[in-house]
């Protein structure tokens, strides 16, 4: 009896495919890295930013996923803004 996962039972065979859609879904390997952004004007500018700057040595990346938001107070204010954030991009 050939050992096969759960998952791969349930969604058509050792292809992975979804019934009906034998040879549809390529097969994909993904890297992921983890950067931390951070910005003296908001969170949306820190994920910009650590986006672009891993962006001028990663080729591409195609996802990110925020990890973490957190900040610096000064004065009783804050004054930065960092996103910890998972970025995603395909394996040649």
């Amino acid at each position: 009896m050939e050992c096969v996962p759960i998952f791969f039972k349930r969604f058509g065979g050792a292809s992975g495919n979804l019934p009906g859609q034998e040879g549809a879904v390529s097969d994909k390997v993904y890297k992921k890295i983890r950067v931390v952004g951070c910005s003296g004007e908001s969170f949306e500018k820190a994920v910009t930013l650590a986006i672009g700057k891993a962006s001028e040595s990663l080729h591409g990346i195609s996802w990110f996923e925020v990890v973490e938001f957190r900040g610096a107070v000064k004065d009783g204010k804050p004054c930065e803004w960092q996103v910890t954030v998972d970025l995603g991009f395909k394996l040649d």
